[in-house]
Formats: C-alpha cells, sequence, structure tokens
C-alpha cells in the first residue's frame, strides 16, 4: 500500500515546469467558460493533456472549477497513464480587466494529485495576451 506521505505530498519532482494556454469566453461580467491544452516538464519526462474550467468573479475575487487530464508516468504503477482530477481554486486578479492573476486550489483525485510535484495543492499565475 502506498504510505500516506506519497499520496499527499505529491512525486518530489526537482524538476516541473508546466505551460497551459487556454482560451475562454466572458458569458457575462461575472462568469467565464474556457479550456486549453497542458505541456509540462518534470525531471526526465514529460506530460500533455487538456482541462476544461468554469470562472467566475466577484470584483477582483474568483472562484474556479476546473476538470484536468494528463498523461504522465505514474510512479505507483511505474508507467505511463492518463489521469484526471476536478480541482477547486480561489484566486485573485490583480486588475478589473484580469489581465494578470494568481490562485490556489486542491484536486480532489489522489492519482492526479501523485503525480504532482506539491501533491494536492495547486497554485497558478497567469497573463492575459
Amino acid at each position: 500500500f502506498p504510505s500516506h506521505d506519497n499520496i499527499t505530498n505529491g512525486s518530489q519532482n526537482s524538476l516541473f515546469l508546466c505551460f497551459d494556454p487556454q482560451a475562454g469566453v466572458s458569458l457575462n461580467d461575472r462568469l467565464c467558460l474556457g479550456g486549453g491544452v497542458n505541456l509540462g516538464i518534470f525531471n526526465t519526462t514529460g506530460m500533455a493533456g487538456a482541462f476544461g474550467f468554469s470562472r467566475i468573479a466577484f470584483n477582483r475575487v474568483f472562484f474556479q472549477a476546473e476538470y484536468r487530464t494528463i498523461n504522465t508516468f505514474v510512479a505507483t504503477e511505474n508507467k505511463r497513464d492518463w489521469v484526471s482530477s476536478p480541482i477547486f481554486l480561489v484566486g485573485f486578479a490583480y486588475d478589473e480587466s484580469m489581465s494578470s492573476w494568481g490562485s490556489i486550489g486542491l484536486s480532489v483525485n489522489s492519482n492526479f494529485s501523485r503525480s504532482m510535484p506539491f501533491g494536492a495543492l495547486v497554485y497558478r499565475f497567469g497573463v492575459r495576451f
């Protein structure tokens, strides 16, 4: 059985870089729907996947729910596989137009979390082009 630390602490990677371009549409002043692709590298292997999200904003604070699927090396199975998870985040836009923002949240699937460097903890910074 995997230890509790393995489930909560993630993969303990020494290098993790991720690029997540996304596109979305604002349905009104508060609600945005979108999606994108995920490209990343950790240690000596890569990962790729896709995600969709919904975001509801209240002034400069927003709540985001997303579903993310990635193909990555799963250490507990010692092979590449697809893993998915819902992720729930709260964020802050640095200006009213959301040209830059930061968010923090949790992934709820432990199989997904084991493949991430910080386990279930997810944090993001974004810039709109």
